[in-house]
């Protein structure tokens, strides 16, 4: 059955997780479908964020208060203008 070899392939991946929990028996089905309906938009995202990456040279973490902080002061200065 292609969903045992699926799980023997996950267990191979999976062998250095110290903690995992069993794959229920109905959602993984499901979930594996999913997976193979949307894999060509899931790889072209993907990609795309991997080329965004790459060519932004530089990723910069802040956190949503910075975030929102910065789109006020751009905002008061555009309403000034």
């Amino acid at each position: 059955m292609e969903t045992d070899v699926l799980h023997r392939e996950l267990d191979v991946l999976l062998a250095d997780c110290e903690q995992r929990e069993p794959f229920p028996p109905v959602s993984d089905k499901w979930a594996y479908e999913c997976y193979d309906k949307h894999f060509p938009e899931i790889k072209r995202f993907l990609v795309d964020y991997a080329t965004l990456l790459l060519t932004a040279k530089e990723v910069v973490a802040i956190d949503e208060s910075q975030y929102y902080e910065r789109k006020r002061m751009e905002m008061a200065e555009w309403q000034e203008n």
